[in-house]
């Protein structure tokens, strides 16, 4: 694995609130790979950079070795500014199957550029275009937020996008018809983080309410929608000594102790799942995986029951009872980071799975979009009943970790990259490469090579260069096939887990 912080002057030297790459992979397509990446930043800019990533052969002078050491160099090269916005940008995102991309910030206004020609792009008196290797022009320009837009996301179908923001709502936007068709007025605080299913049945909003929100939606032939809201609990009671099994992470509770006192905490405690407005960051950015089967969503705060040896002070205090069974213990409690991970069929229930100890909050969550073939041998149990897994990654204020979709252990794990606070990721379309940006204004790239990559579970499609407008889309959205929703993997041996897996449950998350 090859890290790289790019210092180049991404936004004049000011913060990098987003980053996205195109679906489409730059022409040649080859085992290393040329994409288009767009970065959103403090300057009110958005900025359309190529990346490319090549590993070449080169034998260390300095080290004694019988075979040439593979070296990677990332380069990044200009291709075009977009100047609208009027503030900072805090979250651009390409439409599914690009040449369109979507931005907004803290203009509270939602832009969609596209892609033309060189000459027809449009530009503001006296703004000079001559730098732009790529020509973009505005399609639309949506109001209707009153404060700033922090997060957006496209439908799968790229018809819909759903924009969250500072003035407590989120908006559902059919850009066919350059219409709001729906405002959620759930939430009681700033909406930081948006998603989609892609399966196109849910969305997903979270606020710095400490609540985090699903909506299904359906759609008509009348391009008018119907929408349903399910919304998730603010607090849920978890009983102590039945954590685990509602967790599903052993490592993650510590309950043992517990149970060998007289008073052991049996009885249910009501505990916050998220983070307050305190939190020192601007976004709360949740995914749902590719296949939709889990919504990951992160800024979690998971608050653990402990057992601790009483100070000398407390061990004088007397007793209010005469019970001394517990004498020179007390019990507290602890709050530690987390990302917490809902299985698809319990959206309303508590999360199947976190994944705990962060040093800093976690702000973000964005998944890698190849499918992955399972480990041949493995000395542990999947964590879930899956024929294939994904790699996900999470920024905290000051880390990077990877995580697989089988395991609650890191893959991956990274600090001290930025100076700053992290702000955004984005992985490339084949899933070789990982970028991440900083309020320190600076891009940190993380890119596998050949050798170093999972073995993907079927070929990685090339997606073909989108050229038609957006005026010409398609006003239908396609109905997603059903899914079979995952479960915790049980104590069994794996050969029996393998025997319940239904034989089309594979096609059926596509």
């Amino acid at each position: 694995m090859h890290v790289q912080t790019l210092e180049i002057n991404w936004h004049d030297q000011q913060a990098v609130y987003s980053l996205d790459f195109e679906s489409v992979i730059l022409p040649p397509q080859g085992p290393d790979g040329r994409y288009r990446l767009a970065s959103a930043g403090a300057d009110s800019h958005v900025r359309i950079w190529e990346l490319t990533a090549k590993t070449e052969s080169k034998a260390e002078d300095s080290v004694e070795l019988d075979t040439p050491q593979p070296r990677t160099k990332v380069q990044v090269s200009f291709l075009s500014e977009l100047k609208r916005h009027t503030g900072p940008v805090n979250v651009v995102r390409w439409h599914p199957k690009g040449g369109v991309l979507a931005s907004a910030g803290d203009d509270a206004t939602l832009i969609i550029w596209e892609r033309s020609d060189p000459g027809q792009g449009s530009s503001t008196f006296g703004e000079d275009t001559s730098a732009n290797i790529e020509t973009y022009r505005v399609n639309q320009m949506l109001l209707g937020h009153r404060n700033e837009i922090y997060d957006l996301a496209w439908s799968p179908d790229g018809r819909y996008l759903i924009t969250g923001s500072i003035d407590n709502t989120a908006r559902l936007w059919d850009w066919t018809t350059r219409q709001c068709i729906h405002v959620f007025t759930n939430h009681s605080h700033y909406v930081q983080g948006v998603c989609w299913d892609p399966l196109a049945e849910f969305v997903a909003t979270q606020s710095s309410d400490r609540s985090l929100q699903v909506h299904s939606y359906t759609t008509s032939s009348t391009a008018k929608e119907s929408i349903t809201i399910k919304s998730m609990p603010r607090q849920i009671k978890i009983a102590a000594n039945k954590a685990r099994a509602a967790i599903g992470n052993g490592n993650s509770v510590s309950i043992e102790k517990a149970a060998a006192v007289s008073k052991p905490s049996n009885v249910a405690k009501s505990f916050r799942l998220y983070q307050d407005e305190n939190l020192l960051s601007f976004f709360r950015r949740l995914t749902f995986t590719p296949d939709g089967a889990f919504l990951i969503s992160p800024a979690g705060i998971w608050t653990n029951s402990v057992l601790e040896p009483k100070s000398d002070k407390e061990n004088v205090e007397p007793a209010s009872t005469g019970d001394n069974t517990n004498e020179g213990i007390k019990e507290t409690q602890r709050q530690v980071n987390t990302v917490y991970i809902f299985g698809r069929n319990g959206l309303d229930k508590p999360p199947i799975a976190h994944l705990p100890n962060h040093r800093k909050p976690p702000i973000a969550v964005r998944c890698n979009p190849i499918k992955y073939t399972l480990p041949q041998s493995s000395d542990t149990l999947p964590l879930y009943t899956l024929p294939y897994r994904y790699l996900y990654s999470v920024a905290t204020l000051d880390a990077l970790i990877i995580y697989d979709t089988q395991s609650t252990t890191p893959t991956c794990f990274l600090s001290g990259l930025h100076y700053s606070s992290l702000t955004d990721m984005a992985w490339s379309p084949d899933g070789s490469t990982l970028i991440v940006s900083s309020t320190d204004g600076y891009c940190s790239v993380l890119y596998f090579a050949p050798s170093e990559r999972l073995e993907p579970c079927e070929p990685v499609p090339i997606p073909q260069q989108q050229t038609t407008p957006l005026s010409s889309a398609s006003s239908t959205s396609t109905k997603p096939a059903s899914v079979i929703p995952p479960s915790i993997a049980s104590p069994a041996p794996v050969v029996k887990q393998k025997k319940r897996i239904v034989p089309t449950f594979v096609s059926a998350l596509k």
